[in-house]
């Protein structure tokens, strides 16, 4: 059994990242990079672009690319930000929402079938674990 760590922490994201790209692409035509920032959205509508980016692990070209194609897609809207018109506020529009609850039963499901043949006590460390290398440095 492969005990590194930092190894299996990296090809378990990769390999779920492929599978839920799969998954959802071929459930409702919408990358799983869209789908993680729609689900961001629903909790940070109208947040800035650039927090959008903070949030998800992305530079700045990394979210302009995302958000340009989440736009063309009409998932979200940019609106330019009130107080510094340098600044885009991110707003999931109709389309956006109506992915967004096609796409929280395959997630949930996902998430479902991760845990199955783990206890709850199990659950709970690997849940603390990852919550702790996901804490920013």
């Amino acid at each position: 059994m492969d005990k590194r760590l930092f190894f299996l922490i990296n090809k378990a994201r990769h390999n779920l990242n492929q599978r839920m790209d799969r998954r959802m692409s071929q459930a409702i035509d919408v990358p799983i990079a869209q789908v993680t920032a729609l689900l961001t959205l629903e909790v940070r509508d109208g947040c800035r672009q650039k927090e959008l980016g903070h949030f998800l692990g992305l530079n700045k070209s990394g979210i302009t690319g995302l958000v340009s194609r989440m736009e063309e897609n009409q998932l979200i809207k940019r609106v330019s930000d009130l107080n510094d018109a340098r600044a885009m506020r991110i707003f999931i529009d109709v389309k956006g929402k109506t992915v967004l609850q096609k796409a929280k039963p395959i997630v949930k499901a996902a998430n479902s079938e991760l845990q199955q043949d783990f206890s709850d006590d199990e659950m709970a460390t690997v849940i603390r674990f990852l919550n702790h290398v996901s804490k920013p440095q």
